[in-house]
């Protein structure tokens, strides 16, 4: 049977289905654009938590995270003032997805104080710091959970 017996066989209900199947699964090229440029958002995001590891690794830990000081951004930014690989964006994206982590989180309830870029002692974290750790701690908790039952 060819198409265009098959498609005046349809209902028109079923064509309409048919084409948003077909709708569905083919991506535009805005699509693909918007899907490289966020591979290429996170790569970099990665990149610069790696980065990040790398050259203060007595602060920033994947497997042993600690509280970090209190705008720790501005000390990293005199450090990369004149460094085109990586920018203040890049810098506070990183580090808004490194202290959104559990681990990161969970540092708060064992640690007594917040580091600097060397792992020196900085401020002492303050009980409405630890208590904002708890509940994102059980936030993150229950998005896992939620995530499994997926």
């Amino acid at each position: 049977m060819s198409k265009v017996t098959l498609r005046a066989t349809l209902s028109p209900q079923a064509l309409k289905r048919m084409e948003a199947l077909k709708k569905a699964g083919s991506t535009t090229d805005q699509q693909r654009k918007e899907q490289r440029e966020q591979r290429e958002k996170r790569q970099k995001l990665f990149k610069t938590v790696e980065w990040l590891e790398e050259t203060f690794p007595k602060s920033f830990s994947k497997t042993d995270p600690k509280p970090l000081k209190l705008r720790i951004e501005f000390d990293i930014f005199e450090i990369i003032k004149d460094n085109d690989d990586f920018s203040n964006v890049n810098i506070r994206n990183a580090l808004g997805f490194y202290t959104s982590r559990l681990a990161y989180q969970e540092s708060f309830l064992t640690h007594s104080h917040r580091v600097d870029l060397d792992g020196n002692e900085a401020e002492e974290i303050e009980q409405k710091h630890k208590d904002f750790a708890a509940t994102r701690i059980e936030e993150i908790k229950l998005k896992i959970e939620a995530n499994k039952d997926d």
